[in-house]
């Protein structure tokens, strides 16, 4: 209206938190968990136990390498004893230095994807929105991938 200040509604934007963690390998993004709010310690220590880790192999066999960043939640007595039990081999990337890991791409192309069908996401309820979030994932394709761990200077 005349004489009124235009509004526009946006998903994601000023709106609840939601947090992700997920687990990128050559073939695309093979596990994650979405969780609104912030990522605790005991949520981010259910998820390596009972999804990431029973998909990992011993070190040094298939999927047995893991890169994490340096979150608190991932440095944990808990996370080290998990490392420690199944075998994994964890390699902690240097302090501020999301240019070497290549899941910081892939959230970038799924954040890119997000904002361009935000009108979707209006209309979804926020479990929806979560839901549809590991649907998003999927966009990231092994070539994606490749590229991705390429640039980070992993091969």
């Amino acid at each position: 209206k005349k004489g009124k200040r235009a509004e526009k509604q946006q998903v994601f934007v000023h709106g609840r938190r939601t947090s992700t963690e997920a687990l990128l390998t050559l073939d695309g993004i093979i596990a994650a968990t979405v969780v609104e709010g912030s990522m605790t310690q005991e949520l981010f220590l259910d998820w390596p136990e009972n999804i990431v880790f029973p998909k990992c192999s011993a070190y040094p066999g298939p999927l047995s390498v893991l890169v994490m960043d340096n979150a608190k939640t991932h440095h944990g007595a808990e996370v080290l004893e998990l490392i420690d039990r199944f075998g994994v081999r964890v390699e902690f990337l240097p302090p501020y230095s999301p240019d070497l890991n290549p899941i910081e791409e892939a959230f970038s192309k799924i954040k890119h994807w997000l904002r361009h069908h935000q009108e979707y996401y209006l209309a979804t309820t926020r479990d929806g929105i979560i839901f549809d979030m590991y649907e998003v994932m999927e966009i990231i394709t092994p070539d994606d991938a490749h590229g991705y761990f390429i640039h980070a200077g992993c091969f």
